[in-house]
């Protein structure tokens, strides 16, 4: 790419190559690099700049290599996972009943495209009929949902989940949220891409979270299984991740939140007050964490009558 060879269209188009969003403060050469979500892509010589983090899945190819050389077969949607030019959903085998097929190790057999995070976080959410129910809307769901576990005290999602309560294991956001914080950047409002619906009181979700991302923090479920919990004979690191993986699959598929106190006018409107609100008392959460906990309260039940026999 030669600087300045480009359209006289102005400063305001932040896109380029695939659609995805320029960063030209790399190099100041517009167009140079793009930002695909989870790595950064110079299209002056068709590389990453950074390693695939599922290097060792893929032995054969070269860890900075775009769509597997091969740009005009595949596409690499965020940097992470080479997928199919249908976009194919990632499955795993199931048998007449909707359960997966395990195989003698226990293991489900996944499709091709599955990484070692939704392997990870899909073997959690298999555990239990309400986990199997929530990732089947998941991938029903017409928005596409991303999955990253972080296992690095680098990570910037692990860092974004650290800052929270201590207790956090998880969190979901779109698209623009995820990018800030794999830059560093912090959150904006407009990112949030939530809109104050008067007729429901809640705010609904924009165009943002077609693309939703689901961060979990391996280290904080370590840490938080580890701790054990008086009451709980099963407290080890799946009940934890049965737990986050379920709330926050709810999350991802609900298409609005409940933010803020609001009252209904003569105009059968809803109107938001200056009251305060406890956001874990919302009917978002209120769903997300009783799905969790029943999820959770069913494996906790399988795994204390294995114990028994």
């Amino acid at each position: 790419m030669l600087p300045n060879r480009n359209d006289q269209g102005g400063d305001s188009y932040r896109y380029g190559f695939n659609g995805m969003e320029k960063d030209d403060e790399v190099t100041n050469v517009e167009g140079s690099h793009l930002d695909f979500g989870a790595r950064i892509y110079d299209s002056r010589v068709a590389r990453w700049l950074s390693p695939d983090a599922f290097e060792k899945t893929y032995p054969s190819l070269t860890t900075y290599g775009f769509a597997a050389n091969s740009p005009i077969v595949l596409l690499d949607s965020d940097g992470n996972v080479v997928v199919d030019p249908d976009g194919n959903p990632v499955t795993y085998d199931q048998d007449e009943h909707g359960n997966p097929i395990r195989d003698s190790d226990g293991n489900i057999k996944w499709s091709k495209n599955a990484t070692p995070d939704i392997k990870q976080y899909g073997e959690a959410m298999l555990l239990t009929s309400e986990g199997t129910t929530v990732f089947k809307e998941m991938q029903d769901n017409d928005r596409s949902i991303h999955i990253h576990i972080a296992k690095s005290k680098d990570d910037p999602n692990h860092k974004r989940i650290k800052k929270g309560t201590g207790f956090a294991l998880g969190e979901t956001m779109n698209d623009a949220q995820y990018k800030n914080i794999q830059a560093g950047k912090k959150y904006k409002d407009a990112d949030d891409d939530l809109h104050f619906n008067e007729e429901t009181g809640m705010y609904d979700k924009g165009e943002l979270w077609n693309d939703t991302h689901i961060i979990i923090s391996e280290i904080q479920v370590d840490k938080i299984s580890n701790q054990g919990k008086e009451g709980y004979d099963i407290r080890d690191k799946n009940y934890e991740m049965v737990g986050v993986s379920v709330e926050e699959g709810v999350h991802s598929v609900q298409n609005s939140f409940e933010l803020s106190k609001t009252v209904v006018g003569k105009d059968g409107k809803h109107h938001e007050t200056s009251d305060y609100f406890n956001e874990q008392d919302g009917k978002h959460e209120v769903e997300a964490e009783g799905s969790s906990k029943k999820a959770q309260t069913e494996y906790e039940t399988k795994e204390k009558s294995k114990k028994q026999e």
